[in-house]
């Protein structure tokens, strides 16, 4: 018996690129301005306590600075805190940083899992002496903190008709050029033709070949309104490599051939703004 497995990505791909990264439990040394600095830095308290910007928080929690943000920060003196921190210059940042649910008032965030991010520390430690990581190693060590604490997989897993009905939607919006049927679709995500019907008609309410007609349509649409690209263009750039059977396609659906869907919407377009000139003017 063949078993297959196949999975997807939920998020879209950010890597960027780290600077550095680091870890300190001295007082001398986990304490910082006030101050503006031009780079990305993400703390991770482990343990102790101290202070954000007048902000007290402790072990499991974190703190984010951008670039000009002014940042003070110092140790707790009953009970200083340690933390682990990474610096980048990279503005693919933002979108990391953003999944840390940081308060957007303080930069404060919660994360899980103290002990990943400890494990990571001590390996830090055990390379004191100047030992220099490649960029991929010190990459590596922050999507360990990233995925296992910040950004764990939730509980509520998707179910495997959203993931599958997600992909298709994807696969279909960034295949429009191409001739997409229903049967490749289906081989692409290993799942049999009445299967993947049964999802579309329940959560969109419409067959795959049905959605798929209708997306190009749409892009057809736009591109007839928004460009000045030939129609034979516009034919291809919707999966439809003969202009003949595209225009038989549009005017079927639309009533209008392509040019005079085109032409139509310049006047509609011509008409709508000599009418809000005209209210202006009023």
């Amino acid at each position: 018996m063949l078993l297959r497995y196949h999975y997807f990505t939920r998020d879209p791909v950010v890597i960027p690129r780290l600077h550095s990264i680091g870890y300190a439990s001295d007082t001398r040394v986990t304490r910082y301005g006030p101050t503006r600095r031009h780079q990305y830095l993400i703390h991770y308290v482990i343990s102790g306590r101290g202070s954000f910007n007048g902000v007290s928080l402790g072990a499991g929690e974190g703190f984010i600075t951008t670039p000009g943000l002014l940042e003070h920060y110092f140790p707790d003196e009953s009970d200083p805190w340690t933390y682990l921190w990474i610096i980048s210059y990279d503005t693919a940042m933002d979108e990391l940083i953003g999944m840390h649910g940081a308060d957007a008032d303080t930069g404060i965030f919660k994360f899980q899992n103290v002990h990943v991010v400890g494990e990571i520390a001590k390996r830090l430690i055990e390379c004191d002496g100047g030992f220099t990581f490649s960029n991929t190693e010190i990459t590596e060590m922050y999507l360990s903190i990233f995925n296992n604490c910040v950004y764990p997989r939730s509980k509520a897993r998707t179910t495997n008709a959203e993931a599958y009905l997600d992909h298709s939607v994807k696969y279909i919006s960034s295949n429009l050029f191409i001739p997409i049927s229903v049967g490749e679709l289906c081989g692409k995500l290993g799942v049999s033709q009445p299967y993947l019907y049964r999802i579309f008609k329940e959560k969109l309410g419409c067959s795959p070949k049905q959605y798929i007609c209708e997306c190009r349509l749409s892009e057809a649409k736009r591109l007839l309104e928004e460009t000045s690209f030939t129609v034979s263009d516009i034919a291809a750039a919707v999966g439809y490599p003969d202009v003949l059977a595209f225009s038989k396609f549009f005017s079927g659906k639309v009533g209008l051939s392509p040019t005079a869907y085109r032409r139509s919407s310049a006047i509609t377009k011509r008409k709508e703004a000599s009418e809000a000139r005209g209210e202006k003017q009023l």
